[in-house]
């Protein structure tokens, strides 16, 4: 976008969309799966995204090599029976019983690897390259993190920071609610289903938005300035991974009758919703 269109924040939608590409609008899921010495590894995210998403399926026993990180990642357990071991600041390995929708952060240098007892699957989200940057070994913590959010359709989990390089997190929407429909300035975020039953509206090549239920064990990427909508046929929670979150939101309708999001905006309606 050139320079004398940085003024887009202040367009509504139907004046903004001119300045993207529909050509990336696809609405195809994705998976690619492969085996490992633990067990399989779903990845949900196509290549050419600054992220990846992958569930890891282990098998009973199943153990990853212990590695150093060679970038940011986060680990959300689902289900099953797993220990994460990981470094400390002062060099120590930490083992962690890994416990359902917590969210295990691992930083450029810090070593790793996770044992599973019983046949588990971990949600992974990780920059899709190695960060050159320095290593920070007081940014090697061991805890568990978290942060939830009440929405008017639900909730949501957060499990990365607003310094971290992405965002994962889980929406839990409730049974006939949904989300507004919405499109991202900057961002670009991609879904996996975890439980329930959820349909999504995805803008297509054509511009026009398409209706289709989640399928279970495929990804949905969403392009920057691409019209989406998630509506819980059933409660239902949804994985997303994405770039951090920032920028204008437009939300071009909105059952809840809510504006569109700048990042003032978004920090006023955390700042409601954690009040709650």
């Amino acid at each position: 976008m050139s320079d004398h269109d940085s003024n887009i924040d202040e367009l509504s939608y139907s004046e903004a969309a001119k300045y993207f590409d529909p050509a990336t609008f696809s609405t195809e899921p994705f998976f690619k799966t492969s085996s490992n010495s633990w067990g399989e590894r779903v990845v949900w995210t196509p290549q050419g995204l600054p992220y990846v998403g992958s569930e890891m399926q282990f098998v009973e026993g199943g153990k990853t090599e212990e590695e150093v990180s060679d970038r940011f990642r986060i680990f959300i357990f689902r289900d099953g029976l797993a220990t994460i071991h990981m470094d400390d600041e002062e060099g120590n390995m930490i083992e962690k019983r890994m416990e359902n929708n917590l969210g295990y952060r691992i930083h450029k240098g810090q070593r790793y690897f996770i044992v599973a007892e019983n046949a588990s699957r971990i949600i992974e989200s990780a920059m899709a390259d190695p960060w050159d940057g320095d290593v920070h070994r007081d940014h090697f913590h061991y805890e568990e993190y978290v942060l939830r959010i009440g929405k008017p359709w639900g909730y949501e989990l957060h499990f990365g920071k607003e310094d971290d390089p992405l965002m994962a997190k889980i929406h839990h929407i409730n049974a006939g609610d949904r989300f507004s429909e919405h499109a991202h300035r900057s961002r670009r975020e991609s879904y996996w289903m975890l439980n329930g039953d959820c349909n999504m509206e995805m803008e297509n090549t054509q511009r026009e938005l398409v209706l289709f239920p989640i399928q279970h064990g495929k990804g949905y990427t969403v392009s920057v300035g691409q019209r989406h909508r998630h509506t819980g046929i059933t409660d239902c929670d949804l994985f997303e991974v994405g770039t951090p979150e920032g920028g204008k939101t437009w939300r071009i309708q909105d059952d809840y009758e809510r504006p569109d999001q700048s990042d003032e905006q978004r920090r006023l309606e955390r700042a409601a919703a954690m009040d709650k």
